[in-house]
């Protein structure tokens, strides 16, 4: 499967940044890459969906609306 190499950035110190040596793996970093998770995309959808349907997500966003 190919997909495209995409960079996300988020909030000031998360990252979603490509492997620059496997093929479709991301690295997810803090300020700099000292602090990191891999995994590759289907995992990460994994971890977003998980963060998604958490209960502190329904918290946070009625907080920030």
């Amino acid at each position: 499967m190919k997909l495209e190499n995409v960079e996300i950035n988020a909030a000031k110190r998360l990252n979603l940044i490509p492997s620059d040596w496997q093929e479709n793996v991301w690295l997810i970093t803090g300020k700099d890459e000292g602090c990191v998770a891999e995994g590759d995309w289907k995992e990460l959808v994994d971890l977003a969906e998980s963060i998604l349907d958490h209960p502190n997500t329904k918290i946070v966003k009625e907080e920030s609306e």
